[in-house]
């Protein structure tokens, strides 16, 4: 039979009690000390009889229990709240934890032991944890916001941080962080930390007015990079063949940029040249041109991509027939040529760039030549050799006109005949030679003013007239007197 020792209802004082003769609450539940459920009305923070409170535990006047108490007074609150000093909250499902609330206030979601953190949120699925606002606002100022983190503490260049870490309690991996510049205009930076071989610290830094610094942490552009070591900087990759580029717009108002550098594979593998390019006033959107390449050989074209030039020199080429080259490497016996419509070609023949006429300008062990030759197919073999040399500038002085090795201080050559002016034995002289031009054998005529003292004329190396300052003249004879 039915315990019948204890009334199954009781009201006393107003009090109901179930299970109970001393309903300690307005409605008290008895199990036993440890398993009652209490209602009660309680008083608000302004002393109004606003609050209803439901006890799960050992009773109204215990602390070991579990209160869940509504305040209608004002904003109105609701509490769930666990009276016992070390008692743990969990909120399960069928005996698993889903979440638990630790007596020091920690909370773990997906765990019954959260870690050192505030939060901890562990997941066994590949989905992780995430949060859905269902927002529809397209102004990103406008909405709900995911997440909201704040630091109510005023001091200026103070943080908010989120922490990642490969371990419960474990040193930052990472970390995110806002850092608050100015908490009366709401001024923040924003920084990104990773931990490395070299240490703990900012990789990203993107300060209040928007400038980005990678290493800088005061960027003072809009995109700034801070090298750590020689070689250290910005590299732009991309797969086998495809060009990389850095475009400069004016604005966001047309897809063309308005100038761009350049880089592409036009070669074999681990080749490239570099291009630069503006845009000129043609049409109502910027018109991209290639002003300058560098090619893979470290030729340069200004206007005009440069012409495969032999790899023993280095070439820079303007606007398609002015051509400046030079040895690759430094050293005794070098030159340089400046040339119009005329290059060194990787055959080792020197080329005509184009029907025109071609003119070349050497300077090479310091002797000055310049060449010319008449206008050709394009892409014909010229000769740098005496015939086309037109002017010789010796690196002792001697200057040849016509020809590429003067033997005077001034030698002018055509066809069979020269002219040379010079010094002879302390005085000026003037050869001719209409026989062969080269002065030599014998078949040369000569005037030699002989210092101040006559003025003589002669064949070979005989003397034939010579006359004196005081105006004798000699004919056949070095010296006669009137």
């Amino acid at each position: 039979m039915a315990d019948r020792t204890i009334p199954a209802f009781k009201i006393l004082r107003g009090n109901i009690g179930v299970g109970t003769t001393l309903p300690g609450s307005l409605f008290n539940a008895y199990v036993a000390s440890q398993r009652q459920l209490d209602f009660y009305g309680g008083t608000s923070p302004s002393g109004n009889n606003y609050v209803a409170a439901l006890k799960l535990g050992r009773g109204k006047a215990s602390n070991s229990a579990l209160e869940i108490k509504y305040d209608s007074e004002n904003q109105e609150h609701a509490y769930i709240s666990r009276l016992y000093t070390n008692a743990t909250l969990h909120f399960d499902k069928q005996g698993t934890d889903h979440m638990t609330i630790t007596s020091v206030g920690k909370v773990g979601i997906g765990t019954a032991s959260p870690g050192a953190v505030l939060l901890d949120v562990r997941s066994t699925t590949t989905s992780g944890g995430s949060f859905d606002v269902q927002d529809s606002y397209t102004d990103i100022t406008s909405g709900a916001s995911s997440l909201w983190l704040s630091n109510s503490n005023t001091t200026a260049g103070n943080y908010i941080r989120i922490n990642f870490a490969d371990a419960v309690g474990g040193s930052s991996t990472a970390l995110i962080a806002a850092k608050c510049t100015d908490h009366t205009n709401n001024y923040g930076d924003l920084q990104f930390w990773t931990r490395g071989a070299t240490g703990y610290g900012t990789r990203l830094h993107i300060d209040q007015e928007g400038n980005v610094g990678v290493g800088a942490d005061s960027p003072l552009k809009k995109f700034e990079v801070k090298a750590a070591a020689s070689w250290d900087g910005i590299r732009i990759g991309s797969t086998a063949g495809s060009a990389t580029a850095i475009d400069f717009a004016r604005s966001t108002t047309h897809a063309n940029p308005t100038a761009r550098i350049g880089v592409a594979e036009p070669a074999a593998t681990h080749t490239s040249d570099m291009r630069f390019y503006t845009s000129d006033a043609a049409g109502s959107a910027p018109n991209l041109l290639e002003r300058m390449r560098i090619d893979q050989n470290g030729d340069v074209g200004i206007g005009v991509v440069p012409t495969a030039v032999n790899t023993s020199h280095k070439s820079l080429q303007l606007g398609g027939n002015v051509n400046i080259q030079s040895y690759g490497t430094k050293g005794a016996g070098g030159e340089v040529d400046y040339c119009h419509n005329v290059y060194l070609n990787q055959d080792g023949n020197y080329k005509l760039i184009s029907a025109d006429e071609a003119t070349m300008y050497r300077q090479s062990s310091g002797a000055h030549r310049f060449y010319s030759w008449a206008s050709g197919t394009a892409g014909s073999n010229v000769s740098v050799n005496a015939a086309a040399t037109k002017l010789a500038i010796l690196a002792n002085g001697d200057v040849g006109i016509g020809t590429a090795a003067p033997s005077q201080q001034l030698m002018v050559w055509e066809g069979s005949s020269s002219v040379s002016l010079g010094e002879y034995s302390n005085g000026a002289v003037i050869w001719l030679d209409g026989v062969n031009g080269d002065l030599s054998g014998g078949d040369y005529f000569n005037i030699w003013a002989d210092g101040n003292t006559a003025l003589r004329f002669g064949y070979g190396t005989v003397q034939k007239v010579s006359m004196l300052s005081n105006g004798s003249v000699g004919i056949g004879t070095r010296i006669r007197k009137n």
